[in-house]
């Protein structure tokens, strides 16, 4: 007894919306999957090649054999298949429909120096804010990121430069950096200050914008008053504020004591 084929849900809306083009069960079932189950890409790229680009069903057909959903995905958004065929990083294939306009290539994403970090969106996005946003060129663009984590490329999409963050692993390290670089804050600021053993996370981190930015510190004041401070502190500290509904500190009545009290 022969077995009965089933079809998905996404096979059977390309059976219903691409039959009239000469889609049929048998196509389906012969193609090559390479082991990847047809889905939405799949279907949305088909019918982009037969309905937008005036392929035939037989050669769409073979433009996405054996290419994964996000390689499919490429296709649909007008990538053709030799860009895709040998990326397997979803975000190296979303950088590349973003910038292929530019120059970008597949080559250049595979030959790049990740430094052992896998590309993720925040490289994907540094890269585009890099060449739409700053005008680097794609070679210059992909030197800014060269080898470096997915926290320090989030640095670089959010305006900081490569050597803001180099020497950075510590994500509330970027982040504050993001915020209070424009206020004077520096990588060496954060790494020479007195941690106490408590390592900068979240509570560090917002407490210092708060003081710069709400209290009106200087960045080497509203360092002073988180020396050694304990992540449980920040916290107490930074809610006691909001819970007071704090004004602006004056610089200089703050810098006569030791702890801003809030």
């Amino acid at each position: 007894m022969s077995s009965v084929r089933f079809f998905n849900y996404w096979e059977q809306t390309a059976l219903e919306k691409l039959g009239a083009k000469g889609l049929t069960q048998s196509m389906l079932v012969n193609r090559n999957s390479g082991g990847y189950k047809f889905d939405d890409d799949h279907y949305f790229a088909l019918k982009h090649l037969v309905t937008e680009r005036g392929i035939c069903i037989s050669d769409a057909l073979s433009v996405l054999e054996g290419l994964s959903s996000a390689q499919a995905g490429g296709i649909r958004e007008d990538l053709l298949r030799e860009d895709v065929i040998h990326l397997s990083n979803f975000w190296h294939i979303a950088a590349l429909r973003i910038l292929k306009r530019h120059g970008l290539t597949a080559e250049m994403l595979i030959m790049r120096n990740d430094g052992d970090y896998e590309f993720n969106e925040n490289h994907c996005f540094a890269l585009r804010n890099l060449i739409n946003n700053r005008k680097f060129s794609v070679a210059a663009a992909l030197s800014e990121i060269d080898g470096l984590n997915g926290s320090q490329a989030g640095g670089i999409q959010e305006g900081l430069c490569r050597e803001d963050v180099i020497h950075l692993s510590n994500y509330w390290h970027i982040s504050a950096l993001e915020r209070l670089r424009p206020y004077g804050l520096t990588a060496e600021m954060l790494l020479g200050r007195n941690e106490g053993g408590h390592r900068f996370d979240v509570d560090h981190c917002y407490l210092l914008v708060d003081l710069v930015k709400d209290h009106g510190l200087s960045v080497a004041m509203a360092l002073a008053e988180i020396d050694g401070m304990s992540s449980d502190e920040a916290f107490r500290l930074r809610n006691e504020g909001r819970m007071a509904g704090s004004q602006s500190v004056d610089a200089e009545e703050a810098s006569n004591r030791p702890r801003m009290s809030m």
